[in-house]
């Protein structure tokens, strides 16, 4: 079988998941499989995407919830492109995902790799139609899997684990602490606070910038 892969980003947002989004895309690129990028024009995807050489497909911004028409158009566009496999990781991106799966049948494999946790039950009749056309639901970790186990109707045979994943040898050679520090022109004597990840609300930062006005780190 020909497997032609479209990653469908329906985000202009540039965090976690849109980077893991554009990286698988890029292992499978790599290891020869015909895959695109499928997203907004000029969003950060659709920037970076063009640096790598992974083929881009524009689409017009649709909405969240009931995208109809959109959807009529994503699965017209996925059928002349020849693709048989749809990877989404974003929430925006469910129920046209759900649609095109719904459209398209045994035509495409629709597959949600989960980035975020539900936070609350997701098993209402929308939730569980929505759910229902996804042919795999990745996790990436065990107690995610758990979690959309307890609060969705997903059939658990749908639901794998399957880690994002991380190229170590961006790591490599390790370097003592102090290399690093005089790279950053950081001081010696200092203990040194990061935070991975974008700011965010959500993400809460003013937690640690209230915590250190505390001096609850000493």
């Amino acid at each position: 079988m020909n497997i032609q892969i479209a990653y469908l980003c329906g985000t202009f947002s540039w965090g976690g998941l849109e980077m893991n989004q554009l990286r698988n895309a890029d292992w499978m690129n790599k290891r020869g499989h015909q895959v695109s990028i499928i997203c907004y024009q000029n969003s950060p995807i659709y920037k970076f995407s063009n640096l790598l050489n992974i083929p881009v497909i524009i689409i017009e911004p649709f909405n969240k919830y009931y995208p109809f028409r959109a959807g009529k158009k994503l699965s017209q566009l996925l059928i002349k492109n020849h693709f048989t496999h749809l990877i989404i990781r974003s929430n925006h991106d469910l129920s046209i995902a759900s649609n095109v799966k719904w459209r398209l049948k045994n035509k495409m494999h629709v597959s949600f790799f989960m980035e975020m946790q539900f936070g609350i039950t997701k098993k209402s009749i929308f939730h569980t139609i929505r759910y229902h056309f996804f042919d795999l639901w990745s996790c990436p970790l065990i107690w995610l899997k758990k979690q959309t186990e307890s609060l969705s109707y997903i059939p658990k045979n749908k639901i794998k684990v399957i880690p994002s994943g991380i190229d170590l040898s961006e790591f490599k050679p390790r370097k003592d602490k102090m290399s690093f520090r005089n790279k950053l022109n950081l001081p010696s004597d200092k203990k040194i606070i990061a935070l991975i990840g974008r700011l965010d609300e959500n993400k809460n930062q003013l937690l640690v910038l209230k915590a250190l006005k505390l001096n609850q780190f000493y």
